[in-house]
C-alpha cells in the first residue's frame, strides 16, 4: 500500500486484538535519529526495532550511524523529510503513516515523530511505531528467509481477505490517534532529560566506532555541534588518547566498567583535572555503544590541596610545640633528676636506685616526645629534606622489623616539591615499607628516589611473595590511601611484579617550574 498521511485503525477487535498489543511498550519499535542533516542518521534503536526491521536483522553491526533514508522505501523519503522539517518547539510532534521494511515485507503503520528537546546544536527525534503481530498475517514471510527480503511497497489489501479470525474489520483512510507511550515511560523520559540538563558532568554516548553520537552540554569551550560526529579522542589529551581508546574498545568486547583520571593544560595555561568513567550499553546481548561521563575534578583537587596544606601546617605547629615546648621541659626535668640521683648516691645510697629509675623513665618519655614530633614533621630542610627523611625511615624500618633496607638517591637538579608535598611522598614510602614488613615475607627492600629535570620517581621494591591479584583488584585501605596521596601530588601510582619475586611500587610525577624545593 502506498503510504499516506492517513492512519490505519481498528473498528472492532475480539479476544486478543490490536488494542491490547498497543498497550504493551515492548511491542513498539523506537528509533532515535539525528535530524540535523538532510539524510538523518540513526543514533539508537530498541530491541523490538532490531528484531523486526530488515536492515537491522541483516546488518545489525552497521545499523547505528546508518542514514535512515538509505533503507526506507523511496516513496517514504518525502514524508520523512516533511515531518522532520515541520518539527519545532512549538510543534514538537507529528504523525505520519510510513511503510517500514519489516522482515515479513513492507507495511504502512502509523508513526509518531517527536522532537527531543536537548541542548542547542542537536536535533534528536524519536520515531515510534507499533510492530503488531497481525502484520505477519497481512504479508506472508517469504520462504527464502529474512535475508532475501528487500523493501517493497505493499499493494492495497482488502481487510476481509487477510485478517485473522476475531477481527471484524480494518480499513485504511480512517483517522485515529496512534497509541501513546505509557505515562510511566513519559515520566521516565522527562526525569532523564532533567537529570542530564542539570548535572555538572559531561555525558556522552559513543557508538561502536567510539564516535560521539550524543553529548548533553558544551565541553571545554566546544559546543555540541562541534563535538557530535567526532571521535572521543578529540576530547582527550594526546598523551592518553591512544591508550584510553584501546581500553574503550576492549570494554565493548569484554564488558565491565572503566575509571580513568587524566589532566591537561587548558588554553589559559592552567592545569585541569578530569575523571572519565565508562560502561558499555547492551540490548538483548548486542553491544550498542559506550556510555561515558567526564567529571571536572579541578576544583575538588584544589580544595584537597588546600586541605592538605592546612593539615600540614597544623601538624607542623603541633610538632614544633612538642619538640620546642614539651621536649625542652622534659630535657630540663631529666637534667634535674640526674643531678638529684648523683647527690643521693653520696648522701643516701639506699634511695639512689629509685632516683636512677626515674631518670631512665624521664629520658624514655623525652625520646617518645621527640619521635612523635619527628613523625608529625617527617620532612624538613634542617634534617636533610626528603632524602634525609627517607634514609632515616630505611634505618628505622631495619631496626624495628629486621629487614635489609637500602636507600639510594639520584637527584639533579633538586626536587621541586614543598615540605608538605614531600611529606606526602614520604608517607607513601612509609606505608609501602609497613606493608612489606607485615605481608610480603621479604628479606630485602630497595628504596630509591630518582629526580631529573622533567620527572621524579620513587620506587620501593622487595623480594617477598608479591601482592595477590585479588588484593590488587580489591585495593585495601592502605593502597587506596597511597593512591590518594599520589593523586594529590598529580603523580601516578603503579603496583607491579618485581621479577623474579616480590612487588614493585612506583610513584612518578612531573617536576614543577624551578623553585625552592627539598
Amino acid at each position: 500500500m502506498a503510504s499516506s498521511p492517513d492512519v490505519w485503525s481498528v473498528e472492532a477487535v475480539s479476544g486478543e486484538g490490536i488494542a491490547a498489543t498497543d498497550r504493551e511498550p515492548d511491542q513498539s519499535a523506537v528509533l532515535i535519529v539525528d535530524a540535523r542533516h538532510a539524510n538523518p542518521c540513526l543514533v539508537l534503536a530498541n530491541a523490538t526495532a532490531r528484531r523486526v526491521l530488515t536492515p537491522a536483522v541483516s546488518s545489525a553491526a552497521s545499523l547505528i550511524g546508518a542514514p535512515l533514508l538509505d533503507w526506507l522505501p523511496a516513496t517514504e523519503h518525502r514524508l520523512v523529510t516533511e515531518a522532520l522539517g515541520g518539527l519545532s518547539k512549538l510543534r514538537p510532534s507529528a504523525r505520519r503513516t510510513l511503510a517500514w521494511p519489516f522482515i515479513w515485507g513492507d507495511l504502512a503503520v502509523p508513526t509518531r515523530f517527536r522532537l527531543l528537546d536537548w541542548d542547542p546544536g542537536q536535533a534528536l527525534v524519536t520515531l515510534t511505531f507499533a510492530a503488531a503481530p497481525l502484520a505477519r498475517d497481512l504479508v506472508p514471510r517469504p520462504a527464502s528467509g529474512p535475508s532475501s527480503v528487500r523493501p517493497r511497497t505493499v499493494s492495497a489489501i482488502r481487510p476481509a481477505e487477510v485478517l485473522p479470525k476475531g477481527v471484524a474489520a480494518m480499513a485504511g483512510g480512517l483517522s485515529a490517534a496512534p497509541p501513546a507511550l505509557p505515562a510511566r515511560m513519559r515520566r521516565s523520559e522527562d526525569l532523564l532529560r532533567a537529570t542530564m540538563a542539570n548535572t555538572d558532568d559531561t555525558l556522552l554516548f559513543l557508538d561502536t566506532s567510539l564516535t560521539v553520537r550524543f553529548i548533553n552540554k558544551p565541553h571545554e569551550g566546544r559546543s555540541p555541534e562541534k563535538i557530535l560526529g567526532r571521535s572521543i579522542a578529540e576530547l582527550l589529551p594526546l598523551s592518553t588518547a591512544a591508550s584510553l581508546l584501546a581500553r574503550l574498545q576492549r570494554l565493548l568486547v569484554v564488558g565491565g566498567s572503566l575509571a580513568h583520571p587524566f589532566d591537561w593544560i587548558d588554553a589559559a595555561g592552567q592545569a585541569r583535572y578530569h575523571e572519565l568513567r565508562a560502561a558499555p550499553v547492551h540490548d538483548v546481548g548486542v553491544g550498542m555503544g559506550v556510555c561515558v561521563s567526564i567529571r571536572d575534578m579541578t576544583e575538588l583537587r584544589r580544595l584537597e590541596r588546600e586541605l592538605m596544606e592546612a593539615s600540614a601546617l597544623e601538624r607542623q605547629r603541633i610538632g614544633r610545640d612538642l619538640h620546642d615546648g614539651l621536649g625542652q621541659d622534659l630535657t630540663g626535668v631529666a637534667l634535674m633528676m640526674r643531678a638529684l640521683a648523683t647527690r643521693l648516691e653520696r648522701e643516701c645510697p639506699a634511695a639512689a636506685q629509685s632516683a636512677g629509675e626515674l631518670v631512665r623513665l624521664v629520658n624514655h618519655t623525652l625520646e617518645s616526645a621527640r619521635s612523635l614530633a619527628h613523625g608529625l614533621l617527617p620532612v624538613s630542610r634542617e634534617r636533610g629534606g626528603l632524602v634525609g627523611a627517607l634514609r632515616a625511615l630505611a634505618n628505622r624500618t631495619s631496626e624495628i622489623y629486621g629487614l635489609e633496607v637500602r636507600c639510594r638517591a639520584e637527584i639533579w637538579p633538586e626536587l621541586q616539591l614543598s615540605e608538605t608535598e614531600a611529606s606526602e611522598l614520604y608517607r607513601i614510602a612509609q606505608e609501602a615499607l609497613t606493608n612489606v614488613a607485615r605481608h610480603a615475607h621479604a628479606t630485602r627492600v630497595r628504596l630509591s628516589l630518582h629526580v631529573n629535570r622533567r620527572r621524579y620517581c620513587l620506587k620501593i621494591a622487595d623480594d617477598g611473595v608479591g601482592l595477590p591479584r585479588a588484593r590488587v583488584a580489591s585495593s585495601g585501605m592502605g593502597l587506596k590511601i597511597m593512591a590518594h596521596r599520589a593523586a594529590l601530588l598529580g603523580a601516578k601510582l603503579t603496583i607491579a611484579r618485581n621479577p623474579p619475586s616480590g612487588t614493585l611500587i612506583r610513584v612518578t610525577g612531573a617536576q614543577m617550574p624551578l623553585r625552592s624545593g627539598v
